[in-house]
This record gives C-alpha cells, sequence and structure tokens, in this order.
C-alpha cells in the first residue's frame, strides 16, 4: 500500500493515501514494527507531490501521529520529516491558506511526540499568535470600516486557535 503512496499518478498517490489513513485508524499499534519504513514513504512522497495531494499526505502523517503517539517520535523518523515539514513552513507566507493543514500535521506531531519536538514549539507557537494578531486586527479595522472586510477572517482564526491552545 505505501507503493501507491509514491506512485508518479496523482490519483494513485491520492487513493493510496486515503486507505492508508484509513489502516492507521484500524490499524493504530500494530503499525509499530513497521513505522520508519512507512515515515520513510511518508519522505518520498513529500519530495514528489504538488499541491492537490499534499493535504491529504500531510492527513496520513496526523493520522499515523495519532495512532503511533510518543513511538512516532523516533530520531530516524524525525529526520525524515521535520527537515522537509520546516522547509515548507519557512515557504509559505502567513496569509496562505496553505499553512492551516501544516499547523495542523505540526500540532499533531508535536502533541504525539513531545520533548523531542520542543525545540520547535517557540517558533510554532510565535508564528500561530502573529497569525492570530494580523486577523484580529484586520477584524478590527473591519468593525470600523466595514467596506474593508478581511477576505478570510473565518478561515484563519480558528487554525491558529487550536495550534496555540
Amino acid at each position: 500500500m505505501t507503493s501507491c503512496i509514491i506512485d508518479p499518478n496523482k490519483h494513485v498517490q491520492e487513493a493510496g493515501c486515503c486507505a492508508f489513513a484509513s489502516l492507521e485508524e484500524v490499524a493504530r499499534d500494530r503499525l509499530l514494527p513497521y513505522q520508519e519504513v512507512i515515515v520513510e514513504r511518508f519522505g518520498q512522497a513529500w519530495d514528489m507531490y504538488k499541491e492537490k495531494n499534499f493535504p491529504r499526505l500531510l492527513d496520513v502523517i496526523i493520522t499515523l501521529a495519532s495512532a503511533l503517539g510518543r513511538a512516532v517520535g523516533t530520531k530516524k523518523n524525525l529526520e525524515q520529516l521535520m527537515p522537509r515539514m520546516l522547509s515548507r513552513w519557512n515557504s509559505i507566507p502567513d496569509d496562505d491558506l496553505r499553512i492551516f493543514s501544516l499547523f495542523e500535521a505540526l500540532g499533531s506531531l508535536v502533541s504525539a511526540v513531545g520533548t523531542p519536538l520542543a525545540q520547535f514549539v517557540p517558533n510554532f507557537f510565535g508564528r500561530a499568535l502573529n497569525i492570530a494578531k494580523v486577523n484580529l486586527d484586520e477584524y478590527e479595522a473591519y468593525l470600523g470600516v466595514k467596506e474593508h472586510a478581511p477576505g478570510n477572517l473565518g478561515d484563519v482564526a480558528i487554525p491558529q486557535h487550536d495550534f496555540i491552545t
């Protein structure tokens, strides 16, 4: 099934991610012996996916973190995931809606793994607070001048709140 995740065809990738997310929800800790191979495949997929399937890849990462908890936080697994996630984190602007699925994935990893990711929390938390502040400022401005409504306040306020809490 993991070979479908790294298939060159985007439709096979999509189906592979959906099927694997379902497997993760059912198999949970029975995936422990295979976690390094799974995460390695996720890393390969990360390098080849275009925008369409990225949310699906993040979803399988979130589901794996939920299924395996701290066990997903091995040095080898984090070396596969974190450089890629941080690179994407640094390349997406604050006002880009793609940041929210990445917030969710990073939040899930931090919650599941704990201490090994503590060094990244100030950066994630600071950015979440900054985005929330900018959006609240936009909303305040909107309340003062209704013809300048912010474009996506509802979309951007909730993910930062979830991440901060």
